[in-house]
């Protein structure tokens, strides 16, 4: 294959490989782009000529998806980057399906942002079948022709991006119907804006719908309003004279017993809608409301017809009167709102009214006109826009009024003109609206090629001038095209479709001219530019600096900084690099931190300030400069936590004491960096509502949710399986967990924290008082602490593992107590019982242990308080008197405590230090256990006990894994070690120790294991079965599981 040539390509089973820089012959099959995608297929021998084809879209590199464009379209068949375009909506046709009518397309929805959208009319049977292209129907608007009558019509929309092509078909419309001769309109509605001149209106970017229709159907282009202020006009406009009106006031002060257009069209042949009107007839001001627009409501002498047919605006518009008048709200009628919005109002209510039966029968037109302009001193020129099956890009310079539109309602209903109405200039004939439809235009003729200004330099922009044309353009297209030096084998550039175009580094060498398409209602005309002189490329100017770069975040030990690049000169793509620098108090400097925006501060740059040297580069050079220096960097203080749970009373509970703002703003007075409510945050049901409510959690601990991290209580599951307004309310505090998986872990300074959930089991959640905890849980509560095995670890959940209060003791959480034991945790906390609970440190079983864990419960949030019952093991203090919270201070290898009453007195506090604190090297942690383990008298049975050490694949598979074992006399142990996955276990290891081999009454030993079982991806979960056997033959066996992390 050549390059840049044109090649056939001989398709096997599957797409061939396509190489950059080759331009490919595909053809899309199907109807509506939506079939397969096909290479055209020469046989040997055969020849095809695709010179007559012209050339595709600026090539891309090579390699798929390929786009999809029309039936029989020719596109490139190699894209990259973004993917081409999607259909996700098909385009919708609007327009009345009349002879004379202009249709309308939308473009549809789509993906992967089309830059460019081209649109082809197709002329189909009555049925919808047998549908061909309509020569030089190719703009977004199409007007209905003596051809067309008895056919149904159809559009594709084809949409492009750099990647390429994807095309969607519409529906078709209704039959198309012959225009009436005469006497066609029988429906007049009329659609009253505010307070904008035509000036602010046509031509403003502010206004595209308004302007799409003045230009594809009708404008007056010298129309003016009666008078200043409002209600002048709507008088006017309805009765033919301003009945000496010249305030707002409302209808008690103007009474008018005068005929109207509505009293001309009685018994609901007349009908007002207003948008925001309480209900009908509103006689005064309300909301957006204003009664000022509503002239029907000042006429008296309607008799029951306002009442009946003065009616709030709905969404979907009844035009079965012959005479409609529409008032949006103050907002949307741009009284009170912007031009934006009252655009954005007409552009989706015209496309409803001209949905109607009436307009889609042909025999409706529909006027959009300002009542005044927004100058009381200025000349009152106001638009008015006419939309009608019949009138197709007119516009009128004949001078017309207020009166004017009056007389021509009266004159399409055959009605008497009204006072000043007789008078004025009709409309009708100047908007086709009598007789038979204008025809359309013709397209538009180039009379002057389009030009291009500019310096053909890169970094330099084009812009392209649209030539000269006869038959009135109503729009302009673009497409500008790379060429070779000489001007040929010109391609389209993708995405160039603006009347400007900015040149860059791959035009260097190229030529550029631009074809511009001009188009009305008539169809379409082409005309393309001479090309430039050929591009040049350009010298970068360097970067300069205009701004320096600034530092944000907070200089504290454990914060992140971040600089901003600043500001910039020099000739653009530019790139940054970074540098950060410590600086001592005497102002010298080192370079820390790597070649990044941001900086994690550390203990080593307290009492330093820290500055960033910012270096901006582009092909012309580089150049540096440097932040203010931050503020001097303090150290990190150690966290603080505030734990309570049980907290918010109902919306509205009167029955208990409900302290929950007093509980919160003596949490608040801790300033904590963290708060962990511990469950039945919110009574009675953990509704969100209640959440919500007046006064309840939201309202009072709710200002707590950026730093909080909860957990559920059986409260949370009393309405809700799932817990669902619990989930609702605290959304991204929750920190991950689902209703599957209610649990979650955390880092605060140098301590693990992990919150669970105590009301669960495997089959669901309820409101289980004793506890129940998953053996899915209680497996990722192991793998999660294998994982973080910091020196210092807390825990928390609902139910309390021991009590001597209501619930007594929760025995269903003992499996997370056991864990967290084995893993040398230091602190639970739990609510549920509302009292307050220390216990000294203790294994699972309850026995007192120095290196046990130290249980709190803190059910004293501020819903109710309870009465202890029972003096359990171990319980060193109890407080059930007092609201309050408990206020953990996280230090880096101890923790102090403090349970605090809603005055701040301090009921109980103390410090401890944790397990992991000062741990060294393994033999010391060993030491420890050991002294925890007791050996006891030596009697007839055997007691033994085995412990795994944390360790990592690597570790194990270099070192081994440690074990500590513990015996009261003299037995050999057999170790087996198997490898789990899923349900399976496959052994991978044995060993046997003999009595001479295990000192009494601890002993270490390390278990050698083979690496192979021990490779791949992810965490390796280990079952270690022991089994010791004495002289006597007593038996015993233990079994322990480890999760090793790779790294």
């Amino acid at each position: 294959m050549t390059a840049n040539d044109w090649n056939d390509v001989q398709l096997g089973g599957s797409p061939p490989s396509l190489t950059s820089g080759t331009r490919y012959w595909i053809s899309i099959g199907g109807t509506g782009g939506s079939g397969l995608l096909y290479f055209r297929d020469v046989p040997s021998g055969g020849t095809a000529s695709y010179a007559a084809k012209g050339l595709p879209s600026k090539w891309t590199s090579a390699g798929g998806p390929w786009p999809v464009g029309p039936a029989s379209a020719y596109v490139n068949g190699a894209t990259s980057g973004t993917p081409a375009p999607v259909n996700t909506a098909v385009p919708a046709i609007g327009g009345a399906t009349v002879q004379g009518s202009v249709l309308t397309t939308t473009n549809g929805s789509w993906t992967n942002s089309p830059t460019a959208f081209a649109y082809q009319w197709q002329d189909c049977d009555s049925s919808g079948a047998d549908c061909t292209s309509i020569s030089g129907a190719a703009s977004n608007t199409y007007t209905l022709g003596s051809g067309d009558v008895g056919h149904t019509i159809r559009v594709v929309v084809t949409a492009s991006n750099s990647a390429g092509h994807g095309a969607a078909t519409s529906a078709q419309t209704a039959a198309v119907t012959a225009a009436s001769a005469s006497g066609t309109i029988t429906h007049v509605v009329w659609i009253l804006m505010e307070n904008h001149g035509y000036g602010s209106i046509i031509g403003s970017s502010q206004a595209p719908y308004i302007n799409h229709l003045a230009n594809t159907y009708g404008l007056a282009t010298n129309y003016f309003g009666l008078a200043h202020p409002s209600l002048p006009n709507y008088i006017g406009l309805t009765s033919g004279s301003t009945q000496g009106i010249s305030d707002d006031n409302d209808p008690s002060s103007h009474p008018l017993n005068v005929p109207s257009i509505f009293s001309q069209l009685p018994g609901g042949k007349s009908r007002s809608l207003l948008e925001s009107m309480p209900s009908n007839c509103y006689a005064s001001d309300s909301g957006e409301y204003l009664v000022r627009h509503n002239p029907m409501a000042y006429y008296t002498n309607l008799g029951p017809d306002c009442s009946n047919f003065d009616v709030p605006l709905g969404s979907t518009p009844d035009l079965s009167a012959a005479f409609t008048l529409i008032t949006p709200n103050a907002i949307d009628d741009m009284h009170d709102g912007t031009i934006a919005r009252g655009d954005s109002f007409l552009s989706s209510f015209v496309p409803a009214l001209t949905a109607t039966s009436q307009y889609q029968a042909g025999n409706t037109a529909i006027f959009i006109t300002w009542d005044e302009d927004e100058n009381s001193g200025g000349n009152n020129q106001v638009a008015t826009i006419v939309v009608s099956p019949y009138t197709n890009a007119i516009k009128v310079s004949t001078a017309f009024n207020h009166y004017s539109l009056l007389r021509t309602a009266e004159d399409l209903l055959g009605l008497p003109a009204l006072g000043n109405a007789a008078s004025a200039s009709p409309m009708e004939s100047a908007f086709g609206l009598t007789g038979s439809p204008p025809p359309p235009p013709s397209p538009p003729a180039n009379t002057a090629l389009p030009a291009i200004s500019g310096t053909a330099q890169q970094g330099q922009t084009l812009t392209a001038a649209n030539g000269s044309w006869t038959n009135s353009p109503t729009a302009y297209a673009y497409q500008w095209e790379d060429c070779d030096s000489s001007g040929a084998n010109c391609a389209s550039i993708s995405g160039a479709t603006s009347s400007s175009y900015g040149l860059g580094s791959g035009d260097v060498g190229h030529t550029i001219r631009v074809v511009v398409t001009a188009s009305n209602a008539g169809g379409q005309g082409v005309a393309t530019s001479t090309q430039t002189a050929t591009v040049t490329a350009t010298a970068a100017t360097p970067p300069s600096n205009t701004a320096l770069p600034a530092i944000s975040g907070t200089a504290q030990a454990g914060q992140t900084l971040t600089t901003s690049n600043g500001t910039w000169t020099g000739t653009p793509p530019l790139s940054y690099a970074y540098q950060w620098q410590r600086c001592s108090s005497s102002g010298s400097c080192q370079n820390v931190g790597t070649n990044a925006s941001t900086y994690s501060l550390t203990a080593s740059d307290v009492g330093s300030t820290i500055r960033a040297t910012v270096t901006a580069s582009n092909a012309g050079g580089s150049s540096s400069a440097t932040s203010p220096a931050s503020a001097v960097v303090a150290a990190a203080h150690d966290p603080v936590v505030v734990a309570v749970g049980d907290i918010a009373c109902a919306p509205g509970d009167t029955g208990n004491n409900c302290e929950q703002t007093l509980t919160a703003n003596l949490a608040s007075a801790q300033h904590p960096d963290a708060v962990l409510p511990l469950g039945d945050n919110q009574y009675n049901s953990g509704l969100l509502s209640e959440y919500t409510g007046a006064g309840a959690y939201g309202a009072t601990w709710g200002i707590f949710n950026p730093i909080a991290y909860p957990t559920t209580g059986n409260h949370e599951y009393a309405a809700s399986s799932s817990a669902a307004g619990y989930f609702s309310y605290f959304g991204a505090a929750l920190h991950g967990s689902t209703a599957t998986a209610p649990y979650y872990s955390y880092n605060l300074g140098t301590w693990h924290i992990v919150s669970l959930d105590s009301s669960c089991n495997d089959s669901g959640c309820g409101d289980v008082v004793t506890g129940e905890t998953s053996s899915a849980q209680t497996s990722w509560l192991q793998s999660d602490l294998a994982a973080h095995p910091a020196a210092c670890t807390l825990a928390y959940w609902h139910h309390p593992r021991f009590s001597g209060s209501w619930t007594n003791d929760s025995p269903g959480t003992g499996p997370l107590f056991s864990a967290l034991y084995d893993a040398h945790a230091d602190i639970v906390v739990s609510g549920h019982d509302h009292v307050y609970e220390r216990y000294a440190q203790q294994d699972p079983t309850g026995a007192a242990t120095t290196t046990g864990v130290r249980q709190f419960v803190a059910g004293t949030g501020g819903e109710s308080l309870f009465t202890m019952l029972t003096n359990p093991p171990n319980l060193q203090v109890s407080d059930q008197n007092d609201f309050g919270v408990l206020v953990l201070t996280l230090h880096a290898s101890s923790y102090d405590w403090a349970f605090k009453r809603l005055d701040g007195t301090v009921v109980d506090s103390g410090t401890t230090a944790c397990h992991g604190s000062g741990t060294g090297p393994l033999a010391a942690r060993e030491a420890r256990d050991a002294r925890a383990w007791p050996v006891g008298p030596t009697g007839p049975a055997l007691r033994f006990d085995a412990r795994l050490y944390p360790s990592t694949v690597a570790t194990s598979s270099r070192g081994g894994l440690p074990v500590l074992i513990h015996l009261t006399r003299a037995a050999d142990v057999t170790i087996a070690v198997s490898l789990r996955r899923g349900r399976h276990l496959s052994r991978i290891a044995s060993f046997y120790e003999t009595e001479t081999q295990i000192p009494r009454p601890h002993s270490r030993i390390v278990l050698r294991l083979p690496p192979g079982p021990l490779k791949g991806t992810g965490p390796v979960m280990l079952v270690v079965r022991f089994a010791a056997v004495d002289g006597a033959g007593h038996h015993r066996t233990v079994t322990r599981t480890a999760v090793l992390k790779r790294s």
